[in-house]
């Protein structure tokens, strides 16, 4: 893998061969007309030429430009209390630094700062540290700091490379390659514990994220020459391949409720989008559309997604929203530019009153298992979940 572009939900490793798979369709359930009413996202668009971050609600109104910076700004990140938004910055000289600003976009500041390459920040509940990944000593690493710095955590070390950290309560997952093919791990967030091994998988393992209420572990993995989506227990048990077919599936949402997993799957030939349960059933295809729809992303009171989808013509994606059965698609944003990289923002009001996914369990940074609580990574056995044949493709 080696320096990578800073992605936050997957990477399209290759389209797989099609194959038409029969899906469960559900009555249309009209989306909450709140919702539009309510949140607000953040995205980037490249609608004046290099690609800034933009605010506006949930219904396409109330456009407003928040970055205007030189290069190129993407992947904002809203934090937990809705008062702050993490970015990734590629400054002129090619190297990617994290920026911290008001949602309003007042107050921008280099919060790294460094002529490495610092991606994918993620934030901790109580909004106040961002773990992300950095290339500052040669290889990517997890790093944690507090918003207010100066000085960082450096949570793992080593000649391997360490990437896409995931963040519940104060444990951090994360990809690495340390065992020659990219392993799922688990580490505490302060560096006090030595990382453990969660995967063994003659393959890639990528991009975990955590349920809302840090039960489960969702990951990319590539089995037999495309992605499906597993998941598997903190301590890398009741492991489970969701997807389960011979096309790519990528780029995992969880619901508030953490009771659906929507999806991207190329299945039919192009993208669309699907939801899954966490067990594997009710596998259900929620678009269907000649060009792409990819990277969803649940409405924060679990009443529809908003998507992106690729015009075939133009090469640009658009911002659309659905209901949570896949109908009442409405567009947000025209495809005259790219739009994308979507993050929900919400008031401190919404914040303090933990409605919809504001709220700690929904955010997913609240250990809610006190017999087991996920804050204390065991020093188990790492759980080997091959076949005979050396992949998982028997299970």
């Amino acid at each position: 893998m080696g320096a990578r572009s800073f992605l936050l939900m997957s990477l399209v490793a290759g389209i797989a061969t099609a194959t038409c798979l029969a899906f469960e369709r559900k009555e249309v359930v009209p989306a909450s007309s709140g919702s539009s009413r309510r949140y607000k996202i953040t995205f980037a668009s490249n609608r004046t030429g290099d690609f800034e971050v933009y605010l506006m609600n949930l219904d396409g109104s109330g456009l407003t430009r928040l970055t205007h910076l030189p290069g190129t700004d993407e992947f904002p990140f809203c934090s937990p209390d809705g008062k702050m938004i993490a970015l990734g910055s590629e400054r002129p000289d090619g190297t990617t630094d994290i920026y911290l600003m008001n949602t309003d976009g007042s107050g921008l500041r280099n919060w790294t700062n460094n002529p490495a390459d610092d991606l994918h920040p993620c934030w901790s509940r109580d909004s106040t540290r961002i773990a992300f990944m950095s290339n500052r000593d040669g290889k990517y690493h997890i790093y944690v700091g507090h918003v207010s710095g100066p000085g960082l955590i450096q949570v793992t070390r080593g000649p391997a490379d360490d990437e896409f950290p995931s963040w519940y309560s104060n444990v951090i997952a994360f990809a690495s390659n340390k065992y020659g093919d990219w392993e799922i791990c688990i580490t505490n967030d302060d560096g006090s514990t030595d990382p453990v091994r969660l995967t063994n998988h003659r393959g890639v393992d990528e991009f975990p994220f955590w349920s809302p209420d840090g039960r489960w572990l969702i990951y990319h993995s590539e089995i037999a020459g495309k992605t499906d989506l597993c998941v598997m227990r903190p301590d890398g048990g009741e492991w489970r391949n969701l997807t389960h077919s011979p096309a790519s599936d990528q780029s995992s949402s969880w619901s508030p409720d953490g009771r659906w997993i929507a999806f991207m799957s190329d299945r039919d030939g192009n993208w669309n989008i699907c939801k899954v349960r966490p067990d594997g059933s009710e596998l259900t295809r929620l678009t269907e559309n000649p060009e792409d729809d990819v990277y969803p992303s649940w409405f924060r009171d679990g009443q529809g997604l908003v998507f992106q989808r690729k015009g075939r013509r133009t090469g640009n994606s658009s911002l659309w929203t659905m209901n949570a059965e896949g109908g009442e698609e409405h567009r947000l944003t025209d495809d005259t530019a790219d739009n994308g990289f979507v993050s929900w923002l919400l008031s401190p009001a919404e914040t303090d009153s933990g409605t919809g996914a504001v709220s700690p369990r929904a955010s997913g940074y609240e250990t809610h298992d006190e017999d087991n609580p996920p804050g204390r990574p065991s020093t188990g056995a790492m759980v080997d979940h091959r076949g005979a044949c050396g992949c998982r493709c028997s299970l």
